[in-house]
């Protein structure tokens, strides 16, 4: 295990020998809502996770050591003990890649301190879609954990709930455009500061689009997500913004809403979209999800989801009805 006190990254420390296996870490501030359905519903895919916490005032830590406990050497659980800003913030902005108070040097000694050859990150509000997961990790295992310059991306769905409905929110539906990954780790592959949060150094790299494989959390957390931005003291940070999108559309549509979005997206744009996808990697894999939205095997495993969510005693959930026509 490497010190965090003093812990200033060498991307070079990623090259050496490592077994063929998937890693995954994990970068946590009080994470209590969701953190042990994140790390129980994805456990069983990766060789381990490393999960690291920094400034922990919640139960995280007691969680993290009570699942230590159940799964041994396995979860790894780790103290990222300098202070890290909030993102978004001034002194973020101000905070170079090599400080040890920076989100990327932070990030970067949860990287260095993965064994296996595929490393993936992991956040405490990412609930496994497991069919999902698992085929993305066979597609792995198949190659050996031996990607070269290949990063296999996916996506996740945010959910939002208004009373007893849950359901996807409104205005931002997905958790990134297929930015999400598995790849080889190499000292080219590190996480650099950047100006809103920290950024992945993926130069040479080939992204593929390997679907949607997890429900993002983060709106049905206490404070919706945002008490880490630590927004009442950094006016300036552009989570205000996220946090007004997140109001816009708090009132949930259903999966067969977001599918006919998805359809209709993809659909348009003609040569010009076709140009675009060329040229950005962005667009192509934006493309691509909404192309390949599989509404019946996510409609199945959210079934369950909410059955999950509803156990132990807790009010019925349900899903939205369906707010937008599928006419065109």
């Amino acid at each position: 295990m490497l010190s965090s006190e003093k812990f200033t990254f060498d991307p070079r420390v990623l090259d050496r020998s490592r077994p063929r296996g998937i890693s995954a870490f994990m970068r946590i501030k009080n994470g209590e809502d969701f953190l042990e359905a994140a790390i129980e519903s994805h456990i069983e895919f990766f060789d381990e996770i490393v999960a690291v916490h920094n400034g922990c005032t919640d139960a995280s830590v007691s969680i993290l050591e009570r699942l230590a406990g159940r799964y041994g050497p396995k979860l790894r659980v780790l103290c990222y003990e300098p202070r890290v800003p909030a993102p978004g913030s001034a002194e973020h902005r101000r905070t170079d890649t090599f400080s040890i108070h920076s989100m990327a040097n932070y990030s970067n000694y949860c990287l260095a301190n993965t064994r296996y050859s595929v490393v993936t990150k992991l956040d405490d509000d990412h609930i496994a879609i497991p069919g999902n997961v698992a085929r993305i990790t066979s597609l792995i295992r198949g190659a050996d954990c031996r990607l070269g310059q290949r990063m296999i991306c996916f996506s996740g769905i945010n959910l939002v709930a208004s009373g007893s409905e849950v359901g996807v929110h409104q205005t931002v539906p997905f958790a990134g455009h297929g930015d999400h990954w598995f790849l080889e780790a190499s000292s080219r592959t590190f996480f650099r500061q950047d100006r809103r949060f920290e950024r992945l150094n993926r130069h040479g790299v080939k992204m593929e689009y390997h679907g949607i494989s997890y429900w993002h959390m983060k709106f049905l957390k206490k404070g919706h997500g945002f008490a880490n931005y630590q927004l009442d003291r950094n006016p300036d940070s552009r989570f205000h913004k996220q946090r007004r999108r997140f109001e816009e559309g708090r009132i949930p549509i259903s999966l067969s809403d977001l599918h006919v979005l998805c359809r209709t997206a993809a659909e348009r744009g003609g040569m010009m979209g076709a140009l675009k996808r060329v040229v950005s990697e962005k667009e192509r894999l934006r493309h691509e999800r909404n192309a390949h939205f599989d509404l019946e095997a996510l409609q199945s495993e959210f079934d369950r989801l909410l059955e999950r969510l509803t156990r132990g005693g807790g009010p019925r959930l349900t899903a939205p009805r369906r707010r937008i026509s599928c006419r065109r």
